[in-house]
């Protein structure tokens, strides 16, 4: 007997609720301690997580925005749309982490949501449900295994799985699409949309475009679609996607960053892989050192197909294996099954392929005959449509392995289509021995598998379209907007003044306290100089004491004590002041405003003496070096 329709609608909409918010709850209340690459460990005085390597880059690009700057800070742009999330979340958690990452968390939980609902309208609601299951336990694990093994996470601020959930909602509206949805117009205008945000937020995304277009054309070819609707949905689609691109690059036209130099830019970064490629292949290096007299990075390709071309398969062989192995494939057998669901390296982490597939090689072909028959099971349902997430994965995997990168977190946005496909598998050799052997259980299921054809469509008006134009729009101009709108924190008014002021008792503080310093002369020379604008991240770190892969040699192991600063304005600078432990006895003011009198060194800032301004107070800072002058 089938369930009402009232009652279908109602599920439909609660199972993904429920998925959604039993998500969160369990990323939000898994134990984290952080130490990792990208969070080091928690420092005196204020014992708050602060990012590192790219995390800390995404996020001063955000603490700038904050301050009126935009984006022209010195740093290279990538990731511009993550960063602008992280400019909200900050708005809303101010520098408090751990509440800005359950912001965060609250946002990625839909990701299973998405996963189920892909499963359900490409072969069953059991196998979305499976693979939700396993997105959630996977994410789970990976969060609380933070310090032993160098991940992305929806703790860290990466942009990876914020990736992962835009290609999950483009697949589904895809599907949709796909599938013959009454609104035809506004799916694929949806659909572009995604595809034009997943973009700013990992550029190589870029490949799904024309590989959603090809797959559009397939779909028209096989199923002998009229011509007239492949064309208008490919229109709708290209509509969507620049109206989020076109924005953001034609106001980089209009108004480029010349904080920024060329030579960090993404392309430049991308002639550098694709030269160490060369160079691993080769004897001998055939690109010259000097940058003017190099060619174009298509003439290199052309010149040297084969090495560039072995490292592009090299990588994307090993997305595709990467892949396969994050199926539970232990190379020592757990002792009981406790162990088997906590062990803390886990299987889908490791350092090299090779002992998985060479010691566990009939597992591992066993895992692959069920994604397999997971592929062939979401074909035979849902004929060329169950194929869109198999060939989304692999047209990712191309631009990855193109852009040199692989495995890791690299494969991470696309990775879950594995377990996904193996889900589907799983269910359905499920449901065919049920099918065989319990028909009485494969009919009380059947009520279940109607809901996967509940089709909730209204009818195309041009109110619709025009609401979803106005929505797309505002993502599109959400960076030049963030990027002009909010004015410059130290150029206006009472600022200007606060500062002039800071900077008028900072000096008058060292010509009392150090009369013997001759600060004219000091200055005029340029020895000493003065800085000024937002402090954040402040971490005291003990003599020899470091951070791993820091950006900045002051903050990896040295022979004093010190707290460190990121001071932002017109550049990033690493603001450094040697102190004594024993000073450190109350709270930091995160972020602070603040004025820096001292010396500049290679990669940091020496200060002698900081100036900053509280809610209610000044406050002075002095280097501990100052009395040995």
């Amino acid at each position: 007997m089938l369930l009402p329709i009232n009652f279908q609608k109602k599920i439909h909409i609660l199972i993904p609720l429920i998925i959604w918010i039993a998500t969160a709850i369990i990323w939000i209340r898994t134990p984290f301690e952080g130490r990792s690459y990208f969070l080091p460990a928690l420092r005196p005085p204020n014992y708050n997580f602060y990012p590192s390597s790219d995390a800390e880059n995404y996020d001063l690009l955000a603490q700038s925005i904050l301050i009126g700057n935009g984006f022209h800070n010195g740093m290279t742009v990538v990731r511009p749309l993550y960063v602008a999330l992280l400019t909200l979340l900050h708005c809303i958690a101010k520098n408090d982490y751990l509440f800005l990452t359950n912001l965060q968390i609250m946002i990625l939980a839909i990701f299973p949501m998405m996963i189920y609902l892909i499963g359900k309208n490409i072969h069953h609601p059991l196998s979305g449900l499976l693979a939700a299951a396993w997105c959630i336990w996977r994410e789970k694990e990976s969060i609380s295994i933070t310090p032993l093994v160098q991940v992305s996470n929806s703790r860290l601020l990466m942009s990876d799985l914020p990736t992962a959930l835009m290609i999950c909602i483009t697949i589904y509206a895809v599907i949709k699409w796909f599938q013959g949805d009454g609104q035809k117009q506004i799916i694929p205008l949806i659909a572009g949309g995604c595809c034009g945000v997943i973009t700013l937020v990992r550029t190589q995304s870029i490949i799904l475009m024309p590989a959603i277009i090809l797959f559009s054309w397939i779909q028209k070819k096989v199923f002998k679609q009229s011509g007239k609707n492949f064309f208008k949905g490919t229109v709708f689609f290209l509509i969507g996607a620049f109206t989020i691109l076109l924005p953001w690059n034609i106001h980089n036209q209009i108004f480029p960053n010349t904080s920024v130099n060329n030579n960090t830019s993404e392309m430049n970064y991308l002639y550098k892989l694709y030269e160490g490629s060369i160079n691993q292949n080769s004897e001998s290096s055939t690109i010259s050192e000097d940058i003017s007299e190099k060619p174009s990075l298509l003439a290199m390709i052309m010149k040297n197909p084969k090495p560039i071309f072995s490292s592009i398969i090299s990588h994307f062989a090993n997305n595709e294996i990467s892949t396969l192995l994050i199926m539970p494939v232990r190379e020592v057998d757990a002792e009981n099954i406790n162990m088997w669901f906590h062990d803390p390296s886990l299987f889908w982490y490791r350092e090299s392929s090779k002992g998985p597939l060479t010691e566990k090689g009939i597992l591992v072909a066993t895992y692959c005959l069920i994604i397999c028959l997971g592929i062939g099971f979401a074909a035979t349902k849902t004929g060329w449509t169950g194929l869109l997430p198999l060939g989304i994965h692999i047209f990712y995997n191309l631009g990855t392995s193109f852009a040199m990168n692989s495995g890791f977190r690299f494969l991470l946005p696309v990775d879950w289509i594995g377990y996904f496909y193996f889900s589907i598998g799983i269910i359905g050799i499920i449901c065919l021995l049920l099918g065989l052997y319990f028909q009485n259980i494969w009919n009380w299921l059947k009520p279940i598998k109607k809901l996967t054809v509940l089709n909730i469509s209204g009818h195309l008006s041009t109110n619709k379209m025009l609401i979803t134009m106005f929505f797309l729009l505002v993502i599109g101009f959400i960076l030049p907007v963030l990027d002009k709108f909010i004015p410059y924190r130290y150029t206006a008014g009472p600022m200007e003044i606060q500062q002039y002021k800071l900077k008028t008792e900072g000096l008058s503080f060292i010509l009392e306290n150090y009369p013997s310093l001759t600060i004219t002369e000091l200055f005029e020379e340029r020895k000493l100089e003065i800085v000024e604008g937002r402090a954040v991240y402040p971490r005291y770190y003990p003599a020899n004491e470091g951070d791993s892969g820091a950006s900045s040699s002051v903050k990896r192991p040295t022979g004093f004590g010190r707290i460190v600063w990121m001071l932002i304005n017109q550049r990033i600078n690493t603001i450094s002041l040697p102190v004594y432990k024993s000073s450190l006895n109350q709270f930091i003011q995160d972020p602070m405003d603040v004025v820096v009198i001292g010396e500049q060194k290679k990669d940091y800032f020496d200060a002698w003496i900081i100036i900053g301004k509280t809610e209610d107070q000044t406050v002075i800072w002095e280097s501990s070096f100052l009395r040995k002058k």
